[in-house]
């Protein structure tokens, strides 16, 4: 986005500075009237119409600017919910008060555990599985649904 936001400065630097140096040298570009307009009157247009440009170019580049500004905004909520989320399930790891000592203990507690990060996060069903860090097998799996 920063590249893009670059170039989207740069071209309107660009063209705006086209435009002032049009408004500058229209003096010097129109020797003579067309037709029925004398020299004046015809630089006279002319300006007004680069000035109107560069109005109109100013007033693209702010909408773009603030739209950019809006979505980066946006971003930053989205990746703020999902630190506080990570931070929530963090947390239901570590309350975990004693280890599993059988089947239905560590079912029990997958369970639980499911049901809170169901709490947590806005998610239609969670899987947790246990893998043996060895030979990377799924020991036990539990999905849970609301």
């Amino acid at each position: 986005m920063h590249i893009k936001f670059n170039w989207l400065k740069n071209t309107y630097l660009i063209i705006l500075g086209i435009l002032f140096v049009l408004i500058v040298a229209t003096p010097i570009l129109i020797s003579d009237g067309i037709s029925f307009l004398t020299e004046e009157m015809t630089e006279m247009i002319i300006i007004f119409l680069l000035l109107i440009a560069s109005i109109l170019i100013y007033s693209f580049y702010q909408n773009e600017l603030k739209k950019r500004v809006e979505q980066r905004d946006e971003a930053i909520k989205e990746i703020g919910k999902i630190n506080v989320q990570i931070e929530k399930i963090k947390e239901a790891f570590e309350t975990i008060e004693k280890y599993p000592e059988n089947k239905s203990d560590l079912k029990y507690l997958m369970n639980a555990l499911a049901e809170k990060i169901l709490g947590i996060a806005p998610v239609d069903w969670v899987l947790l599985r246990i893998i043996d860090l060895n030979d990377q097998r799924t020991l036990t799996e539990n999905l849970k649904t609301p």
